[in-house]
């Protein structure tokens, strides 16, 4: 049915799972430094002294 279609189908879905495979990585990499940075910005700055 679709046979001289396919090599384009095959690629064109290859190449999204490969992109959105690409910012899932970038995301999870950019989360993890995002984390490291706030947890060295908090363990320099001084605890505000707050009652209640």
């Amino acid at each position: 049915m679709f046979d001289q279609y396919a090599p384009f189908i095959i690629g064109s879905y290859a190449a999204c799972i490969a992109i959105i495979g690409g910012l899932a990585l970038y995301m999870i990499a950019d989360h993890r430094a995002q984390k490291r940075a706030l947890s060295e910005i908090e363990a320099r700055s001084p605890r505000r002294g707050g009652g209640a």
